[in-house]
């Protein structure tokens, strides 16, 4: 299953018809991966590898993160590509307002991180197949903003990985695998993740047009050889 957030309750219903289906049937994603697993979330499986953070309903208990940290970025659980992302200072006139906008006045579950300065370089969007780097790309934030996704006016440059990259790549394949995720996307700044999208994974076209590379055909061949005997 390859569809866009959000993760309303379409989306979840659908999963619970995939999840009818033979276990003979190869899934990419498996729905009980994408009913278990919020993208945003999974960083918090790994002890340090997510920026500090704090998931709660409440404007109040918000605000006293931001006021203790001083800069956060507040995301909505269920969306993508940067929507509904907002980044607030402790300063902010109008943050008490504004926080009570993105938690739908207490009733609706956020997540508030600490505020990551390298993130006006852009972040690392690095493709996982089967537990195994299948490409990256360097993802920059257009000017004014601090959203690096494309839909919200980023754009794609080549970049390098380095060892600590490949490091917390490493870290993530073994869960991936065992958690049966065989398609993720795996955002870096610095040395930490911020999510692990595999509800519907991009920028293979972009990785492919910046390194000239066909890294659909490696999806397929890794599709076909999951279905061989």
């Amino acid at each position: 299953m390859r569809k866009d957030p959000p993760v309303d309750e379409a989306y979840l219903h659908a999963t619970y018809l995939l999840d009818l289906l033979p276990e003979t049937v190869l899934q990419v994603n498996p729905a009980r991966a994408l009913q278990k697993f919020c993208e945003k979330l999974i960083p918090l499986h790994f002890p340090g590898l997510a920026p500090e953070s704090l998931v709660t309903r409440s404007p109040e208990e918000l605000d006293f993160f931001l006021q203790r940290t001083g800069r956060i970025v507040v995301k909505p659980l269920t969306d993508c590509s940067g929507r509904g992302i907002i980044a607030l200072d402790r300063d902010e006139p109008d943050r008490h307002l504004l926080l009570r906008q993105a938690t739908a006045g207490g009733s609706r579950f956020v997540q508030g991180q600490r505020f990551l300065p390298e993130i006006e370089g852009g972040d690392k969007r690095v493709l996982l197949l089967g537990g195994k780097i299948l490409g990256w790309i360097r993802r920059v934030p257009k000017a004014g903003d601090f959203r690096s996704n494309v839909n919200a006016g980023g754009r794609c440059v080549p970049c390098e990985l380095s060892a600590g990259d490949r490091d917390i790549c490493a870290r993530l394949a073994p869960w991936l695998v065992r958690e049966g995720i065989h398609l993720a996307g795996v955002d870096i700044v610095g040395s930490h993740v911020l999510e692990v999208n595999i509800t519907s994974p991009s920028c293979l076209r972009e990785m492919n047009d910046l390194g000239n590379e066909r890294l659909e055909e490696k999806v397929i061949d890794y599709v076909e050889g999951c279905c061989r005997p």
